[in-house]
């Protein structure tokens, strides 16, 4: 049995559901900027910075995953975005 597809299918429906979450929550960011006349890109910087949180967050926690059973479980609750 080949599981390539089924991992690359995983892989893409959690892009895809992490793409969905990220839309609103840099809105939620930009919107009330945007409101108080902030220019367009300066807005735009905002939702994507807001965005880099989770892959800067996420690195150092999953390297801490391949530790050990307890420090692992400790390490994906930390994880931002859940």
């Amino acid at each position: 049995m080949e599981t390539a597809p089924l991992l690359t299918f995983g892989a893409l429906a959690l892009a895809i559901g992490i793409a969905i979450q990220n839309f609103p929550e840099g809105a939620i960011v930009s919107m009330p900027l945007r409101a108080e006349g902030m220019p367009k890109w300066k807005t735009f910087l905002y939702r994507v910075l807001s965005g880099l949180v989770e892959p800067i967050g996420f690195s150092p926690n999953y390297s801490l995953c391949f530790t050990g059973g307890a420090i692992a479980r400790i390490s994906l609750a930390l994880q931002p975005g859940q």
